[in-house]
């Protein structure tokens, strides 16, 4: 299986794709190349027309490297990357850790009281359910990782676009509904222009507490992200770079 060392080091250099998305798909590649070369042999035919058959399917000109890599350059997997392709590092990572630290610490004596859960009302309940959602895959994630090491290429990403979705639509909803309240508070306002003051206060006040709870809840489902998105990615850059350097020494 010489040539598939060949064809992988050409793809790892023509691929359309930044890291770690080349990686990515350099893996997927390289399994299916394995696994369809092993079929072919178990159904009887030599290894020249298995290689042969199997270059031909997952070749670089083949129709299933062009669908990965449109999956891999999707407008949802870009916005993966932009958001965590480079923010892997340690500094950054750290940096994130500690702003997330001081921002909830100061928030904490707020979420402690439970008011503010009865100001925002049922909408608390709805932007929560999205960021428990969050964490529930990023512990799972962190799991399969860290602990039982499950790192299989077609399973490293699997839940990763839903976990992003659900992190940050707390965010979304939370500024949605004080949006709401500012146009309702504008109203009322213009209404009643001599108790002003009074009033917009109280026409935000579920608004400030919905978005306060959901940039908290964001903010936490974030850092479970991160750290498993980061995870993910050294993963595969360290996976495809073994594979190289074994489907060079076969060569």
């Amino acid at each position: 299986m010489n040539e598939f060392g060949t064809i992988l080091s050409r793809l790892e250099r023509e691929l359309p794709l930044p890291q770690p998305a080349r990686a990515r798909v350099l893996l997927e590649v390289a399994a299916d190349l394995e696994a369809f070369f092993e079929l072919a042999r178990r159904q009887g035919r030599s290894e020249d027309e298995a290689q042969r058959l199997a270059l031909e399917t997952f070749g670089p000109s083949s129709d299933a490297v062009a669908a990965l890599v449109d999956v891999h350059g999707s407008t949802a997997a870009r916005l993966m990357e932009v958001l965590a392709g480079r923010s892997a590092g340690l500094l950054e990572r750290g940096l994130l850790f500690v702003v997330a630290v001081i921002v909830l610490f100061a928030a904490a004596p707020a979420f402690v009281d439970t008011r503010i859960f009865h100001d925002a009302g049922p909408a608390a309940w709805v932007v929560s359910a999205f960021a428990v959602l969050a964490v529930f895959i990023g512990l799972v994630k962190i799991y399969l990782l860290f602990l039982k090491r499950d790192h299989r290429p077609r399973q490293l990403r699997f839940g990763l676009e839903a976990m992003l979705w659900f992190t940050i639509a707390p965010a979304f909803l939370g500024f949605a509904v004080f949006l709401m309240d500012a146009f309702d508070a504008i109203g009322v306002v213009a209404a009643n222009w001599p108790d002003a003051g009074g009033l917009l206060g109280a026409c935000l006040v579920r608004g400030h507490a919905v978005l306060a709870i959901a940039l908290a809840e964001t903010l936490v489902a974030s850092i479970f992200w991160f750290v498993v998105n980061g995870r993910v990615a050294r993963i595969e850059e360290q996976n495809a770079e073994i594979l190289l350097e074994l489907k060079g020494d076969e060569r």
